[in-house]
């Protein structure tokens, strides 16, 4: 990623290089070199073309080895760092980012969302939910669709947690597939990013029933299946998707006929013209010739 520092950190010294999380950016004293902000990340090369944010916020050390103290004391000094850090994320790398947030506050007030995927705790080792932040305006957007799954989806869930529970899933079953069918089982209202993923999985492995699984036994592939909401579940997010598609190009219209509105608003009257006062910009009978130019084309 290169590309220009932003104007909030003009005075301290930048540096971004990679690491073995993937890439940095530091924020530095000019006089000290002492690191004062950081984040730690990695660009997604998947469909949804996100970043992975490991960290973001004061100081250089990730967990174990932040020290408390320390973090207070740079914040002491430098109080609004970790905004500025979060407009220069939002302006230079891709969205939507996912995190593990340990900071609840930050995880709300960034309206993160949950993804149905788990992460492994650094200090602790213990899985942690992975969340999701997006812009306020596909917020929005999605919020428009119902992604609550029917009772069809659900059964078809629970049937699959039942199946894993009696080790039926084989050693490639995913504890973060469990988690979403989980989710979907409870019928709560489900994430635009966990019914993209189901609909996601569903066209990859529509064609992968073994022979055997056609015979009534269950494989490993219909517990995977049935763990994603199985056929009902295929239907149903394949529809839910299209729906988000034209809610999307709905917004993406709406906001093109803003823009021309706005800048009707904004129009002017040609050269020689003047605005008739009381009339509406750009609106049929809004101009008239102005008096100096009649003049001149009389001369």
């Amino acid at each position: 990623m290169e590309g220009p520092v932003m104007d909030f950190f003009e005075d301290y010294d930048t540096e971004h290089g990679r690491n073995e999380y993937g890439e940095h950016f530091l924020i530095k004293d000019k006089e000290t070199k002492e690191v004062h902000g950081s984040v730690y990340y990695q660009l997604n090369p998947g469909e949804d073309n996100g970043t992975s944010i490991f960290y973001l916020g004061y100081g250089d050390k990730l967990h174990p080895e932040r020290n408390a103290d320390e973090i207070a004391e740079i914040k002491a000094k430098n109080p609004r760092l970790a905004v500025q850090i979060f407009k220069w994320v939002r302006r230079n790398l891709p969205q939507p980012y996912y995190a593990a947030f340990a900071n609840q506050e930050f995880k709300k007030s960034l309206k993160a969302e949950d993804t149905g995927m788990m992460a492994q705790d650094v200090e602790t080792g213990e899985p942690v939910p992975v969340h999701v932040v997006r812009r306020s305006k596909e917020n929005r957007k999605m919020s428009k669709v119902n992604l609550t799954p029917p009772d069809s989806v659900r059964s078809a869930a629970k049937r699959g947690i039942k199946y894993h529970s009696e080790e039926k899933a084989g050693k490639g079953f995913e504890s973060a597939t469990l988690t979403r069918a989980k989710k979907i089982a409870e019928g709560k209202e489900l994430t635009p990013e966990h019914v993209k993923r189901m609909h996601s999985f569903f066209e990859r492995h529509a064609g992968g029933r073994s022979e055997k699984a056609k015979k009534g036994e269950v494989t490993p592939w219909d517990v995977a299946w049935l763990a994603w909401g199985g056929n009902a579940g295929r239907s149903w997010a394949a529809k839910k998707v299209a729906e988000m598609e034209r809610s999307e190009k709905k917004s993406s219209l709406m906001k093109k006929a803003q823009r021309i509105i706005q800048s009707n608003k904004n129009c002017n009257c040609w050269d020689g013209y003047e605005r008739v006062p009381g009339t509406k910009p750009c609106a049929p009978g809004s101009c008239k010739k102005c008096d100096s130019y009649r003049k001149k084309n009389k001369k």
